[in-house]
């Protein structure tokens, strides 16, 4: 299915919404937390052409993380439902960070931009 623009911004933005006040959460393969850096509110901008960018109006950043090595991440609500999963990496996935995927205990791991996005076409 393909979305236009107008359905795409609908799509997105109400995704967005649900993520006010919820989080980044990094796990391990094993689905043990490894840190959980906390979402403002509101979460996201407002959506152009089915695209939402994370608002990055302070640090989004766990400064005690549990550590461990990160497999995967999620998108949770504030009531900590998990919303969304996305894969990790260092220069690949839905997440990418700058040089490890090791987090040791109480480091900082700080989120610094994300997209959420849903593809949108001119539809004839």
């Amino acid at each position: 299915m393909q979305l236009s623009a107008t359905g795409g911004n609908a799509a997105c933005n109400g995704f967005v919404d649900i993520l006010d006040g919820g989080g980044f959460l990094f796990h391990t393969s094993g689905d043990v937390e490894v840190a959980l850096c906390p979402l403002l509110t509101p979460a996201f901008d407002a959506s152009a052409a089915g695209a939402s960018a994370m608002s990055t109006a302070s640090n989004i950043e766990d400064t005690t993380a549990a550590g461990g090595t990160i497999d995967h991440a999620h998108l949770t609500t504030s009531g900590s439902v998990i919303a969304s999963q996305m894969t990790c990496g260092v220069g690949t996935g839905e997440v990418q960070f700058s040089d490890s995927l090791v987090v040791a205990p109480d480091a900082l791991v700080r989120v610094t931009a994300f997209t959420a996005s849903w593809t949108v076409a001119s539809l004839t």
